[in-house]
């Protein structure tokens, strides 16, 4: 019964905290909730529903003629596109490095958004805008739903390691103490908050079939989850990991057995693939070049990665966006999964998944658009003109990581399950040493300081892109405070 109470207070709690947070985030966006990269998903989503396709052409150029680009002014919501988008020589049809899957799992919320403008639209006797605040709204709760749905979720999986209460500790202080509160309420239209979800997923079905053993429904599940998750993030195919471990594991238990559902497990994977690469074949870049290696340094697209992973520390520790050193309750979480590691089976995969996350975040260098893509268009003449983008490869991962203005180290948000059930396991091991109490007055304080800090960065009156020292973390907080006061 006082889960059930819980469970009611945090649809509460996510209900008012995202009202709030989409009240501020309009409200300091020129009145628009999606923006940065999140825009690219919202287009996705818009394109499948009312074009049934994933072709971004024709919304990148309407959305050109409603932002236009001006070389000497302040960013707008289409930035991020201006520099990552690509025209196709041959098509003549506008590309973006994101996977469309995002605006898939979105699309839900998006058509309800879309549905409730018409209705607006329609008593207001006024055009309805498919690109409007309704619709924007519409999607963007969908990540208070995925990021509920992920807490919970992650919670069960604390369970297979703790009691209750130290699982919802755990869940909580993953959450609320580092990035991933920042993209469920004040970034909702990015990826992470569905991506989250999906592996919270994916790791509490594995737990139940570690544990348990697979069975063909379990293998079909675990298969479409991880295939969403990689249709969401290519980078998430290291989750799969996790399928390897298993499936590896009891085809050496029981060969006969179990190769039906490993055979399931990769059927259920490669169907939400199969939507990927048919984006690729029919809207992709077709003069793209293929993936090589050299001098180290593997090239997939508008991508590099450095096989020495330069930066693996600095994922980490650095001040700009550095994971423990913006979120320091993540830091007391990673020492719980050392010691999951330590003990358990399953606490060495995730702790290898983990690490092999940083390790990939800290080889990735990009390769951007030199020159943005351009739509200009006038009053009697309603085609467009794309100016073809150069690309310059940038040769410094920190300069692109410098550049690119993000909250703490949102890359790592999707391992946010894995922190949690160390956590648990930490926890549940110096039960006799440090009350529960104390733990609760820990999570109370770091989220409180990471919602401090959120604020600052809403205000600005930390830097998005450079370093943040922490004695420049106190200083933004407190003028963020009194600006609300003036």
């Amino acid at each position: 019964m006082r889960l059930k109470r819980f469970v009611w207070l945090s649809i509460v709690f996510t209900l008012l905290l995202g009202a709030a947070a989409f009240r501020v985030t309009v409200s300091t966006t020129s009145g628009s909730i999606v923006w940065s990269d999140g825009l690219a998903y919202f287009m996705y989503a818009r394109s499948i529903a009312l074009d049934h396709d994933t072709d971004l052409t024709n919304e990148y150029q309407e959305l050109s003629q409603r932002f236009p680009w001006d070389p000497n002014g302040p960013m707008t919501i289409m930035s991020s596109l201006w520099n990552w988008a690509q025209k196709d020589p041959v098509t003549g049809r506008i590309s973006l490095p994101w996977p469309p899957g995002a605006g898939i799992v979105m699309l839900p919320f998006y058509m309800a958004g879309f549905g409730l403008e018409s209705l607006v639209a329609h008593v207001k006797n006024r055009p309805v805008d498919s690109y409007g605040l309704i619709p924007q709204l519409g999607y963007c709760f969908g990540s208070l739903v995925y990021g509920l749905i992920g807490f919970w979720a992650t919670f069960v999986c604390c369970r297979y390691v703790a009691s209750e209460k130290v699982a919802l500790l755990s869940a909580a202080l993953v959450v609320l103490a580092g990035p991933l509160v920042f993209y469920i309420f004040f970034n909702p239209s990015m990826s992470h908050a569905a991506a989250f979800c999906f592996t919270a997923l994916l790791v509490m079905l594995w737990l139940r079939c570690w544990n348990d053993g697979v069975t063909l429904r379990t293998s079909w599940l675990l298969g479409i989850t991880l295939g969403l998750l990689m249709l969401i993030r290519y980078q998430n195919a290291l989750f799969g990991i996790l399928l390897v471990a298993l499936y590896a594991r009891e085809l050496w238990r029981a060969p006969s057995k179990n190769l039906v559902c490993t055979t399931v497990a990769i059927l259920g994977c490669v169907l939400p693939l199969s939507v990927t690469l048919l984006h690729s074949h029919f809207f992709g870049i077709s003069a793209s070049r293929p993936p090589f290696l050299q001098n180290g340094v593997i090239a997939l697209g508008q991508f590099r990665i450095d096989l020495s992973s330069p930066f693996f520390t600095q994922v980490l520790t650095s001040c700009k966006q550095g994971a423990f050193y913006w979120s320091p309750a993540l830091a007391i979480c990673f020492v719980g999964l050392l010691w999951a590691a330590v003990k358990t089976s399953s606490g060495r995969i995730m702790l290898l998944i983990f690490l092999a996350n940083v390790y990939l975040i800290g080889g990735v260098t990009t390769e951007i658009a030199a020159t943005p893509l351009i739509t200009t268009a006038t009053t009697s003449e309603r085609s467009s003109t794309i100016k073809q983008a150069t690309l310059l490869v940038t040769s410094d991962w920190n300069q692109q990581w410098n550049g690119g203005k993000m909250f703490g180290m949102r890359y790592l948000a999707e391992c946010g399950t894995f922190l949690a059930v160390g956590l648990a396991m930490l926890v549940t091991s110096l039960g006799s040493t440090i009350s529960a109490q104390v733990w609760w007055g820990f999570t109370g304080i770091f989220s409180v300081l990471n919602a401090l800090l959120i604020l600052a960065y809403g205000l600005g009156t930390v830097s998005k892109s450079s370093c943040v020292t922490h004695e420049q973390m106190a200083t933004g907080i407190m003028r963020a405070i009194a600006r609300l006061f003036q």
